[in-house]
């Protein structure tokens, strides 16, 4: 075939685009090594047999620990791991003594992260604000409850409760936050982490840019969680805000003429806050939206997967404490990674030679040679370097796929070249 032929085969520039695509993906960028020599390094996210990774033991700081509840530790911290995406995990329980304990071990050296991911308790609530500065009522459950500030504290439910507080009134648990000299600021659980029934990860977002992003993404939260919130928005106002010069504005849950913010806790930490749409009052809202910023883009999608990972995962059971951090090394890494390359190469020079001993014409060997090699480029490109994880049995699995890989294109020049009868 002709090369004007081929340039206008919608084959080849399937293949060419591919290849290209795995380019851009693996990301290539060069250096220079300790001893001076020129280095490659690639996007590909290698297993625990190919780079150093981390090992952490952790046991739940409780005396009286089952092994049912090291397990239900294990099982929330993978799943952590999972979904904020580190590669090449193993989680399992041990027994230390009489005590059992949680082993992690991790293709990744961010002490800093795992720490975060692991040691968080994971509680979560959505908390509004309400502001008390002598008489009010909140209607909850039907019931007008009312809240009155006094020189001894807060009254409410025929209590008197005080800075740092928290109770239960009209099914939702409040907390007294801070008492200035003109008022006391409550807040009250919207919903809590147990309510989440699930993470909808593909609804995730980030804008902005010039030192401000923001990341958004949805949850599912129960019926009940959902009537409550409800519930608790018909307490508020509706003011308008967030307009330009040729804007409006839009409607939003408000509190002394602005807009009142939904904080979100995980362990007793506020981190963040977001606007309420005034259309929580006449809807119920099962899917709504968590929101947060930072300063640089990676920031922003390294803390909303730890939200989504601590969301999805759920609260641990008891609290944990980190006992040890220790590097597993991998030393043979590079030398691994070497050789399987070489493998890689040597099944394809095998299998045209083959080829050539088989046909004696250079022009079918390449053409299948070539191809061997784009699917091998194209699997590090598009799948080991954005989901999977190279390690050696996938390091197997593409050596087995350069021989089986070749058998169509030899079946289809064998009967290609075959005289007619």
């Amino acid at each position: 075939m002709e090369l004007k032929s081929l340039a206008k085969e919608w084959r080849i520039w399937v293949l060419v685009s591919a290849l290209a695509l795995s380019t851009l993906f693996l990301a290539p960028t060069y250096g220079e090594g300790p001893g001076g020599e020129t280095t490659i390094e690639t996007s590909i996210n290698k297993g625990l047999e190919l780079s150093n990774g981390t090992r952490v033991l952790i046991s739940p700081n409780s005396t009286n620990t089952s092994q049912a509840q090291a397990q239900r530790v294990a099982d929330i911290i993978q799943t952590r791991i999972s979904a904020f995406g580190l590669t090449q995990a193993s989680v399992r329980t041990v027994r230390l003594g009489e005590q059992f304990s949680v082993q992690v071990e991790v293709a990744s050296q961010n002490r800093t992260r795992l720490r975060e991911l692991i040691s968080e308790e994971g509680s979560f609530e959505a908390r509004m604000p309400w502001t008390v500065r002598g008489n009010s009522s909140f209607n909850l459950d039907g019931t007008d409850h009312s809240l009155t500030r006094t020189e001894q504290g807060l009254r409410a439910g025929g209590e008197t409760y005080r800075e740092g507080d928290a109770w239960r009134m009209g099914g939702t648990k409040w907390y007294y936050v801070n008492d200035t000299e003109s008022s006391a600021e409550l807040e009250m659980v919207a919903y809590n982490g147990s309510e989440v029934d699930d993470v909808l990860t593909s609804s995730s977002q980030i804008t902005g840019g010039r030192g401000s992003y923001q990341f958004r993404f949805q949850v599912v939260i129960d019926n009940g969680a959902a009537e409550r919130v409800q519930e608790i928005a018909r307490n508020y106002e509706t003011v308008i805000a967030g307009g330009g010069p040729n804007s409006a504005g839009q409607p939003y849950l408000g509190l002394d003429g602005r807009p009142a913010r939904l904080g979100l806790y995980v362990d007793e930490n506020r981190e963040s806050g977001l606007r309420m749409a005034g259309s929580f009052k006449n809807s119920v809202v099962n899917q709504p939206s968590i929101s947060g910023g930072a300063t640089t883009n990676a920031e922003a999608e390294d803390e909303m997967q730890r939200l989504q990972a601590i969301l999805q995962s759920g609260a641990l059971p008891v609290p944990v404490k980190i006992d040890s951090f220790s590097t597993v090394s991998s030393s043979l890494g590079s030398d691994f990674l070497s050789a399987a390359f070489l493998s890689i190469i040597a099944s394809l020079v095998a299998v045209g030679g083959l080829v050539f001993l088989r046909y004696g014409d250079i022009r079918v060997v390449v053409p299948i040679v070539i191809t061997g090699a784009s699917e091998v480029y194209i699997v590090l490109g598009t799948w080991v370097s954005t989901v999977a994880t190279l390690a050696l049995a996938s390091i197997a699995g593409i050596i087995d796929a350069v021989g089986t890989g070749v058998a169509d294109p030899i079946i289809i020049t064998g009967e290609a070249m075959r005289e007619p009868l």
